[in-house]
């Protein structure tokens, strides 16, 4: 036998073994999928000072805009003034904003999306030199 037949037959041989160590679907208990997403929603982003937010309130683009966090934690938009962001979620600082906005506009929509974030002072990285 030629020196490439074997190693063709040896190539067949090494993936036939490879193929039958993968096994199928990973199982997971039920358990560990609910550790898992709770874990996930007490990781969300909280919104700090320097982050830049677009607010959008649906059917309303004249109360839409683009806002970033002051020092002080506080955002300000039309209608709403001195809003506290930091420290908030941006599902829980919409939320804010629609209960502000109730006074002016029947049944507010909201909708904060994070266009750029800073982070916390322990959550940046910076290259000095």
């Amino acid at each position: 036998m030629s020196k490439t037949f074997l190693k063709i037959l040896g190539l067949l041989a090494i993936s036939a073994a490879l193929a039958s160590c993968a096994s199928g679907r990973p199982s997971y208990k039920a358990s560990e999928i609910a550790d898992s997403s709770a874990d996930s929603h007490s990781s969300d982003y909280e919104i700090g000072p320097g982050d830049s937010l677009q607010i959008f309130v649906w059917d309303h683009q004249d109360l839409s805009t683009g806002v970033q966090v002051r020092p002080d934690g506080k955002i300000s938009t039309p209608l709403v003034e001195d809003l506290q962001a930091a420290g908030r979620t941006p599902t829980q600082l919409a939320r804010d904003i629609e209960g502000v906005l109730k006074e002016y506009v029947r049944t507010p929509v909201v909708t904060v999306i994070m266009q750029g974030f800073v982070g916390e002072g322990a959550q940046q990285i910076r290259v000095v030199g």
